[in-house]
C-alpha cells in the first residue's frame, strides 16, 4: 500500500512537472510585455495582430514600477518597446531590478544603448548626426538651428554635438510659437521633436525657405497631411518608408516568434552571437547598424504613394 501511494505521488509530480512544461511552450514563452506610445503608430499594433505571440500591453507614457512588477509575475522576460527614449529613461534601473530585456523597435539614445538590459532595432544618436553634419555641410549650411523635445531630452541632447560643426542655436519647442527667434536668420532648421509636436512646429515654418531636417523621431505617418514642402528632409533608416516604426516592431515580432528563451540571459547570450534581422547582429552596446540616408520628403511620399497604388 505505501509503495502504491509512493507510485501515484510520484506520478502527480511528474504530471505536475508535465502541465507546467506544456504551459511554459504553448502560453508562458509566447507572452511579452508591449508598450505602445499615442505619440506614433504603435498603439494601433496589438488591436491589429492576429498571431501565436500574446502581449501584455501598456501605455508607455504612463509606465510605473508596479507594471513591471506585474509583467514579471507573469513571467515575462523580454518588453517589446518602449517607442522613445524619454519613456526607457523612467523605468532603465527597474529593467534591471527585474531583470527585463527592452526591446525597442525605435531608440536611438547613446546613454541609453550603453544599458545591458535595453536593445534597439535601430542605431546610435552619434551615427545620425554624423549623416547629418556630412549632410549639412554638402548643402553648404552655414547656421542652424536645432528644434529640441523637452518632453524627451535624453534623446535631443545627442543632437548638440552638429553645433560643433556649425554656428547656431538650440531651442525647447514647447507649444505653437518660438519666441524670439528670427527663423530666417538660419540656413538650416533640425528638428528632434516627436510627430505630433513636429506637426505643430510645422504650423510656425510655412514660409520658411532654408533647409528643414527631421531626424528619426519626428518621422510618423501623421506627417502624411502635410502640404508640399520642396525644402522638407527626413532622417531614413533605409527602409524607404514614412511608417517606419511599424517596420521594426514587425520585425522584432518576427524575431521572437521563431524563438523561445527562458530567461533574458538567454536572450542576450544568442543574440550578441546570432543574427537579428538583415544578417546584422546587435552591436556591443545593443544596437542594429542601418543605411541612414537623408531623403527629400516630397519625393519619397510620391514613391510610396505609387508603390501602395501598385499593390492594391
Amino acid at each position: 500500500m505505501k509503495k502504491l501511494n509512493y507510485n501515484l505521488y510520484i506520478l502527480i509530480i511528474i504530471a505536475i512537472i508535465f502541465l507546467q512544461v506544456i504551459y511554459w511552450y504553448f502560453v508562458q514563452s509566447n507572452t511579452y510585455g508591449f508598450l505602445y506610445s499615442l505619440k506614433n503608430s504603435s498603439h494601433n499594433v496589438v488591436s491589429t495582430y492576429d498571431g501565436k505571440l500574446n502581449f501584455i500591453s501598456f501605455n508607455e507614457e504612463g509606465l510605473k514600477e508596479n507594471d513591471l512588477r506585474f509583467l514579471k509575475s507573469k513571467g515575462v522576460n523580454i518588453i517589446i518597446g518602449p517607442n522613445f527614449s524619454s519613456s526607457i529613461a523612467i523605468i532603465e534601473k527597474e529593467l534591471e531590478k527585474y531583470d527585463l530585456i527592452a526591446l525597442s523597435p525605435s531608440i536611438t539614445s547613446n546613454d541609453l544603448l550603453n544599458n545591458k538590459n535595453i536593445f534597439s532595432l535601430v542605431p546610435i544618436n552619434k551615427i545620425q548626426v554624423g549623416v547629418i553634419v556630412s549632410f549639412l555641410k554638402e548643402k553648404n549650411i552655414k547656421n542652424v538651428l536645432l528644434v529640441l523635445d523637452p518632453f524627451n531630452k535624453i534623446y535631443s541632447k545627442d543632437f548638440l554635438d552638429i553645433l560643433k560643426s556649425f554656428n547656431g542655436k538650440a531651442v525647447y519647442f514647447y507649444s505653437s510659437k518660438l519666441s524670439n527667434i528670427v527663423l530666417d536668420s538660419f540656413d538650416a532648421i533640425v528638428i528632434t521633436l516627436s510627430p505630433n509636436l513636429a506637426l505643430d512646429f510645422f504650423n510656425i515654418i510655412s514660409d520658411y525657405s532654408g533647409i528643414i531636417l527631421l531626424s528619426d523621431s519626428a518621422v510618423d505617418s501623421s506627417l502624411i497631411i502635410l502640404p508640399s514642402y520642396n525644402n522638407l528632409y527626413i532622417v531614413d533608416f533605409g527602409f524607404k518608408k514614412i511608417d517606419w516604426p511599424l517596420i521594426t516592431i514587425n520585425e522584432i515580432i518576427s524575431l521572437l516568434s521563431k524563438h523561445k528563451f527562458i530567461s533574458s540571459e538567454q536572450f542576450v547570450s544568442y543574440f550578441i552571437n546570432h543574427t537579428v534581422v538583415n544578417n546584422q547582429a546587435f552591436t556591443p552596446e545593443g544596437y542594429l547598424i542601418r543605411n541612414i540616408r537623408i531623403e527629400k520628403f516630397d519625393i519619397l511620399r510620391k514613391e510610396i504613394a505609387i508603390e501602395e497604388g501598385q499593390s492594391d
